[in-house]
């Protein structure tokens, strides 16, 4: 049916993670149609309450935690992607398998309150738009990837929009979205408690080689973003609050544009500014109590380096032209190759310690897959940081 599988035993607590990746996210579609419908779905499971793998109304049973699992969603990848599933005992994988099958063929529109939610979405701009922090973050990331869909910020006119969304637009949608062309499934855990791996392929046939989805649905949701768009010139944002003792330094800009195993050497580079920014704020001039740096990599190649610290009040200039200073070394080039190879040992012990337990591997493995990357991105990666 053109759905992906991919089985991982992993762990020895005898427990099994079923998740669905969908291609489709938040900043894939500019409608809010995706948000919205996501949002505004129900599906039917017996004689007991509705739910909806968590979104918006709630429960009173879950059929799922009854046959010994429950549901999880909501992974983080909502830019470009919509995870769901469920954890499960080994021994009840088979049954809950066809759970979720249930919850796939089930699936619909239930519009039931979202004239009320839209009218409170619409309500919660005019909190958002008084808060300092709201701006500093919207200002900021406009302003280092202008126009691109991760940077956008919610209107007025954007919820508006949202009240022309009926029970036929809805549909659409999840038909297209939730579809096994648009699909991919992770199953990992311990999957010899379950029988092994060919019984529980056996398993996954059983209960999902029927599955065809909506008839007649069109092509699926875009699941990837376009590169990023060119900064604006540098520029130093104020926020007066003549309350606060100390002053908050953000410094953040784009990086060349990367893909998701890049990111090893963006991460590399946030270290390395980080324990320098560490160094001169902290160890030598003793202005702040922590500062640090950090790496973002999203789909379609958009990439930032921030830096940010808490400093004295009298000390920001100085903490501003710091950020400034190490930028520019490191983009002249002025590295250390001791400081390179430490940063490099270090991130890739962590790399090797993130992935032991069942939710540090299954958080990396949906990573990948969100990113477009396959198995060997675990390679990549590791060479990345071997070079």
């Amino acid at each position: 049916n053109g759905m992906t599988v991919s089985v991982l035993q992993h762990g020895e607590t005898p427990l099994v993670d079923v998740l669905l990746l969908f291609g489709g996210g938040d900043s894939t579609d500019d409608t809010g149609i995706d948000y919205f419908s996501d949002r505004f779905q129900r599906t039917i499971t017996s004689d007991f309450a509705v739910t909806d793998f968590g979104r918006g109304i709630k429960s009173i049973y879950d059929p799922l935690q009854l046959a010994g699992s429950w549901i999880m969603y909501d992974f983080g990848v909502d830019e470009t992607h919509t995870v769901e599933g469920l954890r499960t005992s080994s021994g009840n994988l088979e049954g809950n398998l066809w759970l979720v099958r249930q919850y796939l063929d089930q699936r619909r529109p239930y519009l039931g309150y979202s004239g009320i939610w839209i009218k409170s979405q619409k309500g919660s701009l005019a909190n958002d738009w008084s808060s300092q922090g709201y701006w500093e973050w919207a200002l900021r990331w406009k302003h280092v990837n202008p126009d691109h869909p991760t940077t956008q910020i919610a209107t007025y006119e954007y919820y508006d929009g949202w009240n022309d969304f009926g029970n036929g637009e809805v549909k659409e949608y999840l038909d297209r979205k939730y579809h096994p062309q648009n699909a991919r499934m992770l199953v990992i855990g311990d999957i010899e408690s379950s029988g092994g791996e060919e019984k529980v392929v056996q398993m996954l046939e059983d209960a999902f080689g029927g599955w065809k989805g909506a008839p007649g649905a069109g092509e699926p949701p875009k699941d990837t973003l376009p590169p990023p768009n060119k900064p604006k010139d540098s520029i130093v944002y104020l926020f007066d609050d003549k309350k606060n003792t100390q002053t908050d330094i953000s410094y953040q800009c784009q990086v060349q544009p990367t893909n998701y195993v890049d990111k090893a050497s963006l991460q590399v580079l946030a270290d390395i500014l980080d324990d320098q920014a560490w160094d001169v704020l902290r160890e030598q001039s003793g202005v702040t109590y922590g500062a640090g740096a950090y790496g973002y990599v999203y789909s379609g190649g958009s990439s930032y380096l921030r830096l940010n610290s808490l400093v004295q009040n009298d000390s920001s200039a100085f903490a501003i032209a710091t950020f400034n200073k190490l930028v520019a070394d490191m983009e002249a080039g002025k590295i250390k190759e001791d400081d390179v190879r430490i940063m490099k040992f270090l991130r890739a012990k962590k790399y090797v310690l993130g992935q032991q337990s069942l939710e540090q591997m299954r958080s990396r493995l949906i990573s990948a897959m969100a990113y477009g990357g396959g198995w060997d991105y675990f390679d990549d990666y590791r060479n990345a940081l071997a070079e």
